[in-house]
């Protein structure tokens, strides 16, 4: 079937921003601009998690036993807008937590066929993480969100988990049940066997790995000699490895580290890195100044400790042609090639990570070997052109699945 080929396919993405951009936001926004770029009518539909902030006390616990299960509005919209735009395919990203799961029942009823990106865990685990005190945590598969609820785990909050555990149980109806969702996506082979096995069934599920637009138009662009400094990005939070990375920093490890990103852990790091000179907190800065320092750096550390899909900022690094050390977990492993394209260390071993930091400081032509690498792999994997084919694949099989 060849209807997926077609030109000015109209496209209806719905998505709920998170209170603060992140990557998943960026790649929706990026997505939308490819399809755009090729021709094809795309429809935003989103919410603002932001909205909750103005919620009065009651209006909040309502919110939380109601609203957050089934929106009204959402189902309203998402009908009339179907009904007005007539379009072929609706792609899903987060519904979490003003869009509600009414959005599949709405697009069901109008006959919408649907694709879902899964961006993180948060269907089969309350924090999205698969994460909780310091280690991996898959306890609710078995348990069926016992732990989640006993521990708090979203927002330390007993009655936030509740609400949330009430979503993923009828999440789970529409899955197993009703089937509603034509296609899942999934970033990585690694994300694909995890929903699998909490039982999204393999044969529904595709990979099809983020991307970014290319950061330059001639190879020569790229700086021949980076800046003697390293660099990590993202939110300062546990399950990140700042704590892991301040403390391999503590020792002079012969480069220079710039930490861009903010969060819950700002003051405790500002108070640890004031004394270390080499060791530059920055605070969360613009995008595109953040890419000029990626682009400039030695080379990029991500330490997460938690499981990621496909961090946005691993394949920025890769297309600026700066190389990645990285933590050997999960995902992380199919994407950076030890020795290849930078280095894996042991996950929270921050002995480890001090040792990696003091190789490659030492050593300008492995940094060479290792950003050429980079460049290749992000050509080879994550670029645009190569994420747009996917994607009409995806489409057209939702579509020719939706029609039988």
């Amino acid at each position: 079937m060849l209807f997926y080929l077609k030109e000015n396919m109209k496209v209806l993405v719905i998505h709920n921003r998170y209170i603060e951009l992140g990557g998943e936001d960026q790649i929706v926004d990026s997505e939308i601009e490819l399809l755009k770029k090729h021709g094809h009518d795309v429809v935003l539909y989103e919410r603002f998690n932001s909205e909750i902030f103005k919620f009065g006390p009651w209006r909040k616990i309502f919110f939380l036993l109601s609203e957050m299960r089934w929106s009204k509005k959402t189902y309203n919209d998402i009908r009339q807008l179907v009904k007005n735009i007539k379009p072929d395919i609706a792609h899903i990203h987060n519904i979490f937590y003003l869009i509600t799961p009414a959005v599949y029942i709405s697009l069901y009823k109008e006959g919408v066929p649907i694709v879902q990106t899964l961006h993180n865990y948060r269907w089969f685990c309350p924090n999205a993480t698969f994460y909780r005190a310091g280690k991996i945590c898959e306890k609710c598969f078995k348990n069926k969100y016992f732990f989640a609820l006993r521990n708090r785990c979203l927002k330390q909050s007993f009655l936030y988990t509740l609400a949330l555990v009430r979503v993923l149980k009828f999440i789970e109806h529409i899955v197993r049940i009703k089937k509603i969702i034509k296609v899942f996506v999934c970033l990585t082979d690694f994300s694909k066997n995890k929903f699998s096995y909490f039982g999204i069934p393999e044969k529904e599920i595709v990979v099809k790995p983020n991307f970014c637009f290319d950061l330059s138009k001639n190879e020569n662009d790229f700086p021949k000699d980076k800046q003697k400094y390293a660099i990590f990005v993202g939110r300062l939070v546990d399950y990140k490895g700042v704590n892991t990375l301040v403390r391999a920093n503590k020792k002079f490890p012969g480069i220079q580290l710039k930490i861009v990103g903010d969060g819950p852990l700002d003051c405790k790091l500002k108070k640890e890195v004031r004394r270390i000179s080499y060791v530059q907190l920055l605070g969360r800065r613009p995008h595109e100044t953040t890419l000029d320092m990626i682009r400039n750096a030695s080379f990029l550390i991500f330490a997460s400790e938690c499981y990621e899909n496909m961090p946005s900022v691993i394949i920025e690094s890769f297309s600026c042609g700066t190389p990645v050390l990285a933590t050997n977990i999960g995902a992380i492993k199919e994407i950076i090639q030890d020795g290849v394209n930078g280095l894996l260390f042991s996950v929270g071993d921050s002995e480890d990570l001090f040792r990696k930091i003091r190789y490659l400081s030492g050593n300008n032509e492995l940094l060479s070997i290792l950003g050429s690498n980079a460049r290749e792999t992000y050509k080879k994997r994550f670029t645009p052109e190569l994420n747009y084919q996917s994607l009409l694949e995806i489409y057209g099989r939702a579509i020719e699945t939706g029609n039988n």
